[in-house]
């Protein structure tokens, strides 16, 4: 996850990383719909492992969120 590590700031919630983006440029730029990004952020927000504000994401549990991703790409 090297979002979380490079550019995030460990706080007391979590990392914060400020993405310069919305939702709909996340979605471009990975080559999905916006509606697929915000599906997303809504099930990582509803396990507790990722708050979505105005241009910016707190992980709450990196080792999980990473868990998440390793369990995907099987």
């Amino acid at each position: 996850m090297p979002a979380g590590r490079g550019y995030g700031r460990p706080g007391p919630r979590g990392i914060a990383i400020d993405v310069p983006l919305s939702q709909a440029e996340i979605a471009s730029l990975v080559g999905g719909a916006e509606a697929s990004v915000h599906r997303v952020f809504t099930d990582l927000r509803q396990r507790g492992l990722l708050s979505v504000g105005y241009r910016r994401l707190v992980v709450h549990d990196l080792e999980a969120l990473q868990a998440m991703a390793l369990e995907e790409e099987k």
